[in-house]
């Protein structure tokens, strides 16, 4: 029963929050070192996302998107 939690913990913290805020299983690439970056690129965002106290990944992201230097000043501070 242990293994089970585990495993679904696993499931609904990091691979469900990925492809539901990164939508990581829509993607298309085929490159293998293209996908590699990506995969480690869609680790990286969450847990920084996490160190921010960000409670809501999506609406962060549309707005980094919307203010690209918000994001540059996030990742240029010392964590």
């Amino acid at each position: 029963m242990a293994f089970v939690q585990r495993h679904w913990h696993i499931e609904n913290c990091c691979h469900w929050r990925r492809d539901a805020t990164l939508r990581e299983d829509a993607c298309t690439v085929r490159h293998r070192h293209v996908a590699s970056v990506l995969a480690v690129l869609n680790s990286a965002i969450p847990a920084l996302l996490d160190h921010c106290h960000v409670t809501n990944a999506r609406r962060a992201i549309r707005t980094f998107a919307a203010y690209p230097e918000r994001a540059l000043t996030l990742l240029t501070q010392p964590l």
